[in-house]
């Protein structure tokens, strides 16, 4: 999908007024943020990275014509934790609904946005979800996107969830933590147990008086996936 047609289905899909959504891509666009080209057939095909900025120029809080300086905080903006929540096994459990629980992960970056120990951007870690929605992961899910801004700077929660076996959760995420002992300690679960994991990514840059007071925004993860699914498919 080229940029007209993604400003218009943003703007269906989001409820946000076509005319702002316009003016975000048009700011983000003169400021080298998102693909540009002639039109037509000349156009360029939108990327996972230009589906992530454009959602998040959406997002920004405050006037949009401060949006590109809000994308530059957003590309500045360093993992931080993630927080892994199971609901509890649906086949083959002994306890059937049991939880896992919450636990805090700190520098332990979720898996879709790069490796354990990768500390990726905001707007790198976005685009490589994105750029798997549609494909050969179809228990992918996106379930939350929320963009903060306030006098501490700006701050990007994204939260996910897969299905995935149990055992290559523990091993290849979650063994060697210091809160594995919390997960280990359920032994009704089997290593080829499928469960669905969410993650919830945290990301946030520090800049001094960001704004005066705190404005946070989110879309709904059904929202986001129908637009990178429509926009991104070839």
């Amino acid at each position: 999908m080229k940029l007209n047609p993604l400003i218009s289905y943003a703007s269906l899909l989001t409820g946000e007024p076509l005319g702002s959504v316009k003016l975000t891509a048009r700011l983000l666009r003169e400021a080298g943020m998102l693909s540009s080209g002639g039109r037509g057939k000349g156009g360029a095909e939108m990327t996972p990275r230009d589906v992530a900025t454009l959602v998040y120029g959406i997002l920004a809080p405050g006037e949009t014509t401060a949006v590109v300086e809000t994308l530059t905080f957003i590309e500045r903006a360093g993992f931080m934790t993630c927080e892994w929540f199971n609901w509890g096994q649906i086949e083959q459990v002994v306890n059937e609904g049991q939880e896992l629980g919450a636990a805090t992960y700190l520098g332990r970056c979720p898996p879709l946005m790069g490796s354990p120990t990768e500390r990726p951007n905001a707007l790198d870690a976005f685009s490589r979800v994105l750029a798997l929605v549609g494909t050969d992961r179809p228990t992918l899910r996106i379930d939350d996107v929320k963009v903060s801004r306030g006098p501490d700077g700006v701050g990007v929660d994204i939260s996910y969830s897969e299905e995935m076996p149990f055992g290559v959760a523990v091993d290849a995420f979650i063994a060697g933590t210091e809160d594995s002992s919390d997960v280990l300690r359920f032994p009704q679960f089997k290593p080829d147990t499928i469960m669905r994991w969410q993650f919830t990514a945290e990301f946030t840059c520090y800049v001094r008086q960001a704004s005066q007071v705190w404005n946070t925004r989110r879309l709904q993860g059904g929202v986001v996936q129908e637009l990178a699914m429509d926009a991104l498919q070839t």
